[in-house]
């Protein structure tokens, strides 16, 4: 069940005591009291839709005959219709539409706009995160024929219809609600809406003598049915608190997803170059994983092509486990056995084999056996894989090894070493 916290303040100040109500969908008080507007938060529970009404003088409450139904185009209208009824700048105001009306007009409620970021100001400041702003009267529910008065001691709050009413000091109204009800009662006549059957009046707070003076002051012909007094003006809208027919002043500029974007925005060059940033990465992470293909693309291709100059006879499947094979048969293990290894060829072969294994070995581009020696055509990383090159080989027995070149290729050396037995 929706649960309503409505705060009824006197000034967005945040040493001034604020009125507090808490109440359920069928407007029954489940806790009420005043406290400081700093304390607000922590009394308030969580979940509650925090209602904030305007005091009186805030907000006006008007109506105009717009062009259109369509509501964002009406909202657009609207300062324009209302014009001739506003006494400042419309460009200084803002204007929070409500829905239309059965005759076809529009109510709107008006408020200055930096008095409106003042409040919302002072409700951030509080802690409090709101659902709907809007002045009391307009919260007030519409009674059938009759207007509605809820008296304050210092402030009176009069509902003339369905999203219609005005806000003014106590002392004002004997003197103000005769003539509003002298103007009705001609609007009447001219064919527009008439003078309210009656009037019940809801002290709340307010003193008998001011309900004696406000009485005094209305025709007789008008029905004054008083209400039982209620100690505030919050325990005395409960009862008739209407959630629906309010104008909620949180739209346009002020609407909740304005105020998101706008506390956004400042964080829009910050999370621009951050995006720009995790872009570059990927393209950054792209790009070498396009170079590592090429170059793994170029390895393998250069292994073919040594394997096809060592092994021309042979057709090419897997380079790899093809020399691997062939090395391992010249190394006794294929048919033959030991005699394969007492030819020369075999024999220098067994030698230099296992010098060329290993990541950091040199890479074999060609080899050649002319006049019992064996040439080497080779790519290494650096001269000194060559030294180990000829050291592996000499270590392995009566072995002789010339490195007959050493040239820079690129980060790369071209190495050109033979081997032979040595001389008795």
């Amino acid at each position: 069940m929706s649960q309503y916290c409505l705060l009824l303040p006197t000034a967005p100040t945040a040493d001034d005591p604020v009125e507090w109500c808490l109440l359920d969908a069928d407007g029954r008080v489940g806790d009420h009291g005043e406290a400081p507007a700093g304390d607000l938060a922590t009394r308030l529970p969580r979940g509650a839709r925090v209602w904030l009404l305007l005091p009186p003088g805030e907000v006006s409450v008007l109506r105009a005959t717009l062009p259109t139904r369509n509501r964002q185009r009406a909202r657009q209208a609207l300062p324009w219709a209302l014009e001739d009824q506003l006494a400042a700048d419309p460009d200084r105001l803002h204007f929070a539409l409500g829905r239309p009306e059965a005759d076809g007009r529009h109510s709107a409620a008006v408020i200055d706009r930096e008095r409106m970021a003042t409040w919302l100001h002072w409700a951030a400041e509080q802690g409090l995160e709101l659902h709907t702003i809007t002045p009391l009267e307009l919260a007030i529910g519409a009674g059938d024929d009759d207007w509605r008065l809820i008296l304050g001691d210092q402030a009176g709050w009069l509902s003339t219809g369905p999203r219609a009413g005005l806000a003014l000091e106590a002392d004002a109204w004997p003197l103000i609600l005769p003539r509003l009800l002298a103007q009705a009662q001609a609007a009447g006549e001219a064919g527009d809406e008439g003078a309210p059957a009656g009037l019940a009046l809801h002290p709340a707070g307010a003193a008998p003598g001011q309900v004696e003076a406000l009485r005094a002051a209305l025709p007789d012909t008008l029905t004054v049915s008083e209400q039982p007094a209620a100690d505030s003006p919050l325990r005395a809208l409960a009862p008739l608190f209407d959630p629906h027919q309010a104008i909620n002043l949180l739209q346009g500029p002020f609407s909740g997803r304005e105020q998101w974007l706008r506390r956004l925005r400042p964080w829009r060059a910050v999370a621009a170059l951050a995006l720009a940033w995790v872009g570059l990465q990927f393209v950054m992470l792209y790009a070498e994983v396009r170079n590592l293909e090429r170059t793994e693309q170029a390895l393998r291709a250069e292994t073919v092509e040594i394997f096809r100059d060592t092994f021309p006879d042979s057709r090419v499947v897997n380079p790899r486990v093809q020399m691997e094979r062939a090395l391992a048969e010249l190394d006794g293990g294929g048919e033959g056995g030991p005699e394969r290894r007492s030819d020369p060829f075999i024999a220098v072969l067994n030698a230099v084999a296992p010098a060329l294994t290993g990541d950091d070995a040199p890479r074999l581009r060609s080899l050649a056996f002319r006049q019992q020696r064996l040439e080497l055509d080779l790519d290494a990383a650096s001269v000194q894989a060559l030294e180990r090159l000829r050291e592996a080989v000499e270590a392995r027995g009566d072995w002789q090894v010339q490195i007959h070149s050493a040239a820079s290729r690129g980060e790369r050396i071209a190495g050109r070493v033979t081997i032979q037995r040595e001389e008795a």
